[in-house]
């Protein structure tokens, strides 16, 4: 009784797609937070400022992050990425202290 070998086109199939999952895994990882992450942090931290709701903050956030798209502002649209990962990184004590603000980011 002979065994069957695998296919050498199938185990390569095997193959790409475990490295696809694991590219896929790791830029998910990668990422930048959504606003209502971003928000959700916010809103969790109580800070001292003008209290807003989540949806206020949310709504906010996708027009400033939208507006930096409409205008091909690129560099200050990775800025705000760059900002809502702080925002989800540091500690609620560190985002009142001010790490992670960035003033040319914050037009409106």
């Amino acid at each position: 009784m002979s065994r069957a070998r695998p296919e050498p086109l199938a185990a390569a199939g095997r193959s790409l797609l475990l490295v696809g999952l694991a590219a896929i895994a790791l830029l998910a990882t990668a990422c930048e937070p959504t606003c209502r992450q971003a928000c959700r942090k916010l809103t969790g931290c109580e800070l001292d400022s003008d209290r807003v709701t989540l949806d206020e903050c949310e709504a906010s956030c996708v027009f400033q992050q939208r507006e930096y798209e409409d205008t091909e502002q690129d560099a200050l649209r990775d800025r705000f990425g760059d900002h809502k990962s702080c925002l989800q990184r540091e500690t609620c004590e560190d985002i009142t202290a001010g790490v992670c603000y960035d003033a040319e980011i914050w037009v409106y």
